[in-house]
């Protein structure tokens, strides 16, 4: 009887084992999920991203000679390289400049958080995906912002951002609101380019800047938002926001182009967005800038 009973002892233990075994093989292999506490967003699905074209695009290609515009310029310099996106959770490699808690805080520290940029006020925070080689990623040194009017919009009734706005741009497969070039060059590409040695690589995205004027984000993140046309938004998205064109700058490097890719994937670039700037010196910044069409000093 006692050997009986031992033997049925023995074989609960074993089985015991192997379940732990096995409870500690699937935590070790499972892809870990979003971490507690992290900011992610103001929608309930966050893993679902609508294509670009549900946007629309602007009349013209953007314009990058932005100095006669109405306008105000913020530099940031870069925060932290993570495979995370406050948008859609743990995914590729993206780089992140501004706000320095976005993707590794709540929203309460996200908004109390310091800055990268030049602009103590630009809490806001920019993101984009890093450039590989398959051996190694290389992320951009630097980003400016411009906040300008819409290509072609002439009317002084500019809204800013409201608070927690979120924004996706890009990918632009004909390159009007998502491209690359050289800084030295005028030629843009939606490839990546084979830049000179002592010239820096530049990707440009251009965001939307018309707002439905009640949702700061949507399921699939882009339905809130769309481009004016010749100046004007379309139907359902009657406020004019600023327009906002990042510069995403890369130091110089001898590479060879075709060697490189983005961490999401293929070259098409995109970028996020999400508005934590202090509110009332962004209102004061479009008031000043925008409304009274001033090109505002960079800083």
């Amino acid at each position: 009887m006692s050997s009986y009973v031992n033997k049925k002892v023995m074989a609960a233990l074993i089985t015991a084992s192997s379940v732990l075994l096995l409870v500690v093989s699937f935590w070790v292999v499972a892809p870990s999920p979003a971490r507690p506490g992290v900011y992610l967003g103001t929608v309930d699905d966050s893993s679902r991203v609508d294509p670009a074209s549900i946007q629309g695009v602007p009349g013209s290609l953007a314009d990058l000679d932005t100095h006669a515009l109405a306008q105000f310029l913020v530099s940031c310099s870069l925060v932290r390289v993570a495979s995370v996106d406050p948008i859609v959770g743990s995914v590729h490699e993206h780089a992140f400049f501004g706000n320095r808690e976005v993707g590794v805080g709540p929203l309460s520290s996200v908004r109390d958080a310091m800055t990268s940029c030049s602009v103590p006020t630009d809490t806001a925070s920019y993101w984009v995906p890093t450039i590989v080689d398959g051996k190694k990623s290389v992320a951009p040194d630097r980003i400016v912002a411009y906040y300008r009017k819409g290509i072609g919009v002439t009317t002084s009734d500019i809204t800013a951002y409201p608070r927690d706005l979120f924004m996706i741009a890009g990918p632009s497969t004909d390159g009007r609101t998502a491209f690359w070039k050289c800084e030295s060059s005028p030629l843009t590409s939606v490839e990546i380019p084979a830049c000179p040695v002592d010239d820096s690589l530049v990707m440009v995205v251009v965001f939307p800047d018309c707002w439905d004027g009640r949702q700061t984000d949507t399921t699939g993140h882009r339905d809130h938002v769309r481009y004016s046309s010749s100046g004007v938004c379309p139907e359902g998205y009657p406020k004019h926001i600023p327009q906002l064109l990042l510069k995403v700058i890369y130091n110089p490097t001898a590479y060879r182009a075709e060697d490189y890719s983005l961490s999401s994937g293929g070259t098409l670039p995109h970028a996020d967005f999400l508005n934590v700037w202090d509110q009332e010196e962004l209102e004061k910044q479009v008031r000043t800038c925008l409304v009274r069409d001033q090109a505002c000093p960079r800083h």
